[in-house]
């Protein structure tokens, strides 16, 4: 199985194409898509996509991820392996946080064979990623496709910090919804993610909201906090979007605290 991840969009037959040059190399597979909806060239973004999408998957599965606001430059291409999973895309970041959870072995994409005759210098995703997720879906061993490497591009992810009864931490990325997902899991508080967040509320630019257990709580409430599904404290509006109501953009600063507090601010 072959999971697609992209900035592609829809508009442009960028996505068919790379699937067509896929199946022509090994026309009995799955490729799914997880998503090409990612920001154009925002790199960040599809790191934070990937590194909470992976583990849904089953193992042996092989992620090509294409968002190369440097394709054509002397970047270059890399697939990681480890946990079961294997990554292929350019060196550029997008695997800053699976490698923070996985134990990932690096290779260089060096084997021309691998790729299409000619490779443009706009388009890797269908001239060389897409090919070689193909032939390793193929069973292609590792070490044909290049030689191994260790100093891959990490981005800088920022960390939440803990100071008393308070967690701060920032904005992360924003759903298609507007909601705010920030870095900052609620389990910091006492290790197991079970108290009460009734007890919680969360700041962002100087405004206090609270924080509840599901959307519906939040119904009437304009603004508040919530255990999003992907573990992480989420700033949400019910039926709207909290991007929109409070303008705010990602690495704006977050806190959490455990206490009772109320908005203030009214919509």
């Amino acid at each position: 199985m072959i999971a697609f991840l992209s900035d592609f969009g829809h508009a442009d037959p960028y996505v068919g194409i790379v699937k067509g040059v896929i199946h022509s190399i090994v026309n009995d597979t799955h490729v799914i898509d997880l998503t090409h909806e990612i920001e154009p060239g925002n790199i960040f973004q599809a790191s934070f996509v990937l590194g909470i999408s992976y583990k849904y998957f089953p193992k042996g599965t092989i992620f090509l991820c294409v968002v190369d606001p440097g394709v054509g430059s002397n970047r270059r291409g890399i697939v990681g392996a480890g946990g079961g999973y294997f990554f292929v895309g350019p060196d550029n970041g997008i695997f800053s946080h699976v490698s923070n959870e996985l134990d990932l072995k690096f290779f260089e994409i060096k084997n021309k064979n691998l790729f299409l005759p000619e490779v443009s210098v706009t388009f890797h995703g269908r001239d060389v990623f897409g090919p070689v997720a193909a032939h390793l879906e193929k069973g292609v061993p590792l070490e044909d496709i290049g030689p191994g490497v260790e100093d891959i591009t990490i981005l800088n992810i920022p960390k939440p910090i803990k100071r008393g009864d308070s967690i701060q931490g920032e904005i992360l990325y924003f759903d298609r919804f507007g909601n705010a997902i920030t870095n900052i899991p609620l389990d910091l508080f006492d290790g197991s993610g079970k108290q009460d967040v009734k007890s919680l509320c969360v700041s962002v630019k100087g405004h206090k909201f609270p924080v509840v257990d599901c959307y519906e709580s939040g119904k009437g409430k304009g603004v508040f906090g919530i255990l999003g599904s992907h573990g992480f404290l989420e700033l949400s509006v019910y039926l709207g979007s909290v991007r929109s109501k409070l303008e705010i953009n990602r690495g704006d600063k977050v806190e959490v605290k455990s206490v009772e507090c109320f908005r203030s601010v009214e919509f």
